[in-house]
């Protein structure tokens, strides 16, 4: 079994495109409304938000903007575009266990400020590890059945919709 850096790295390195049809497409990709409902509420009670990614900052940050969402935090993979070709890095990759593409575990508890709580929205293996760490967990899909294997306490969602009503009918 390959890790998800390795698994990020063959998928993506060598992908002929240029920045300008990378843009394009970009520009086709609509978030979730529940996603700006979600940062809206936690604004309005300043809860600090970040986003933990295997995806690209690029990316990311171009389908932010493009939605018009502005001054995240970030954290996630690199990469860059040489002679038409996506050359991915890792700066976040997990030093422990070797296999993570970017090791979300260490980038939440590095954003945690004292007494703070951590409320974690994921859907993926690479979201396993910073589950067990946060104190709230909404999972979906893979994460979902594998918390749900492990007994370890969950959230359980199909989609951002459901983060957002919970948030709303539990906020004291």
């Amino acid at each position: 079994m390959i890790g998800s850096r390795q698994c990020l790295d063959g998928q993506v390195r060598g992908i002929n495109i240029t920045k300008k049809e990378l843009d394009k497409y970009l520009t086709t990709i609509k978030l979730d409304p529940s996603f700006k409902k979600i940062l809206k509420f936690c604004e309005l009670r300043n809860i600090k938000k970040v986003i933990l990614s295997d995806n690209f900052k690029y990316i990311i940050s171009k389908i932010l903007e493009n939605n018009g969402i502005f001054g995240l935090d970030i954290y996630c993979n690199s990469m860059e575009i040489e002679d038409g070709k996506l050359v991915p890095a890792f700066p976040y990759a997990g030093k422990s266990c070797g296999n993570c593409a970017h090791c979300k575990t260490g980038n939440l508890t590095a954003n945690l400020g004292e007494g703070s709580i951590a409320i974690y929205v994921g859907d993926g293996l690479s979201d396993l590890c910073p589950s067990k760490k946060a104190d709230l967990v909404f999972a979906k899909s893979t994460l979902k059945k594998r918390l749900g294997s492990e007994k370890i306490p969950h959230v359980p969602i199909n989609e951002l919709k459901d983060v957002y009503e919970y948030l709303e009918r539990n906020d004291a």
